[in-house]
């Protein structure tokens, strides 16, 4: 998964300001102002090269419209972003939220058991389709986070510069978690309601807030998520899974196979993508 990463350039920023008073600059544009050395090392200059490469954003004047309105009403602070930093990076409060309700409703035991589990693994079918129809997409889009493209750098502090991906096209986290939201509509619509705003409010708007995908990368993950799930509910349980999901055991291949997609839904599938660049380097090697 592309998620945001933090590049402590936070930490930079404070101990760069430690001996100017407080009260003489604004806290958060503090090292901007001064000790310009210390400026040019704490804030990534913005990669010309990869915004050529890469291009704009589709609707990038929209998406510019929309990240302003978004800041105006919630202002960059220190205090805030270092708050949706984490929200981010801090899984327990977020990610591993849907991991455990997914689990609670695997772990029921009663006459809807193989039916119930069946809607699970097509939220996991689903969410596999929607991967690789985003990484074919990016083949046709493709453009930096906002915090590395220069004509949306400004909206952001200067220690965001540089801290978000080469290529922030889709959201997938926002894909990721909002798709289990939706998936669990069919089993329990309260819950499924309450996960999908969770995924929007705890999961995208950070990521935006913080530079790392447009509001065109969400709402391309939204729709996507839409589609997917309509199309994989028409999808019948086969007689071959029924007594596969039914079975009671415990201990198997389902088990294990439950317990590295609980794992790596918990963790925002961070020991996957790591486990995919090793694999992508060891190949450049030889």
């Amino acid at each position: 998964m592309e998620a945001y990463r933090s590049t402590g350039c936070a930490k930079l920023c404070t101990s760069s300001v430690r001996h100017v008073p407080q009260e003489s600059i604004p806290w958060l544009y503090g090292c901007y102002d001064v000790h310009e050395k210390s400026r040019r090392k704490a804030f990534p200059q913005p990669n010309m090269r990869t915004a050529r490469i890469l291009g704009q954003p589709w609707f990038s004047a929209w998406n510019y419209r929309t990240l302003q309105a978004l800041f105006k009403l919630i202002p960059h602070s220190l205090a805030k972003d270092n708050f949706a930093q984490f929200i981010v990076l801090n899984h327990l409060f977020s990610t591993w939220i849907f991991a455990g309700v997914f689990y609670l409703f695997w772990r029921i035991d009663d006459e809807q058991t193989v039916q119930r589990r069946w809607r699970l693994v097509q939220i996991i079918v689903a969410f596999i389709i929607a991967v690789v129809v985003t990484l074919l997409a990016r083949a046709w889009a493709a453009w930096p986070a906002p915090s590395m493209n220069p004509p949306f750098q400004k909206l952001y502090p200067a220690y965001l510069w540089g801290s978000g991906v080469s290529n922030s096209f889709p959201s997938h986290a926002t894909l990721t978690y909002f798709m289990v939201g939706v998936g669990l509509w069919p089993l329990n619509r309260p819950v499924s309601a309450v996960l999908t705003l969770f995924a929007v409010v705890a999961i995208s708007l950070p990521r935006v807030y913080l530079g790392g995908h447009y509001p065109v990368d969400v709402i391309a993950s939204l729709i996507l998520v839409f589609a997917t799930m309509g199309l994989i509910w028409l999808w019948r349980l086969p007689d071959s899974m029924r007594d596969w999901l039914g079975r009671r055991s415990r201990a198997g291949l389902r088990e294990f196979l439950l317990f590295l997609w609980l794992f790596e839904l918990g963790e925002e599938f961070g020991g996957f993508t790591r486990l995919l660049h090793a694999c992508e380097r060891l190949l450049i090697r030889t």
